[in-house]
């Protein structure tokens, strides 16, 4: 059932684009409880291919189009403020707030840790602490582990 809703997800961003990414914010800004705000970190994770691929492989030609350097703009905005909010959370926070969502924000800094790495816009070190406060929770410290990898 998930690979369905990644799929749904993936096709509805490759329709979408940035009208997507600002939804799924709005949805991340009122959320107002650990649960919903899951569901909007989820929902970025399942995009992660085709929204890196987006982001990372421009051609100077694809550039030229006006349109696209906007959406590209755009959704390199929505991730440094989605990884900023996230890393500067600090435990007792809504991405701190319980085990799953702890898990999942660590799924998230993971899949998206080659546009950590290229972009440079969020540091290094907010990700890797947000990481290691994972380590020391029993039930994510397997994909805190895996994402600290991957950055």
């Amino acid at each position: 059932r998930e690979q369905v809703v990644l799929d749904v997800l993936d096709s509805s961003y490759l329709q979408l684009r940035s009208h997507y990414l600002r939804c799924v914010g709005q949805s991340l800004l009122a959320a107002s409880s650990w649960q919903q705000a899951e569901v909007a970190v989820f929902t970025i994770r399942a995009i992660n291919l085709s929204l890196k691929q987006r982001v990372l492989t421009q051609r100077a030609s694809d550039l030229a189009d006006p349109m696209l350097a906007a959406d590209v703009a755009e959704s390199d905005a929505f991730l440094e403020t989605l990884f900023r909010r996230i890393s500067e959370d600090g435990e007792g926070g809504m991405f701190s707030a319980h085990p799953y969502m702890m898990e999942s924000c660590a799924q998230l800094l993971g899949s998206y840790a080659q546009w950590l790495g290229s972009k440079r816009r969020v540091p290094v070190t907010l990700v890797l602490t947000t990481l290691l406060r994972g380590l020391k929770v029993e039930d994510v410290w397997s994909q805190a582990s895996a994402a600290f990898r991957n950055v």
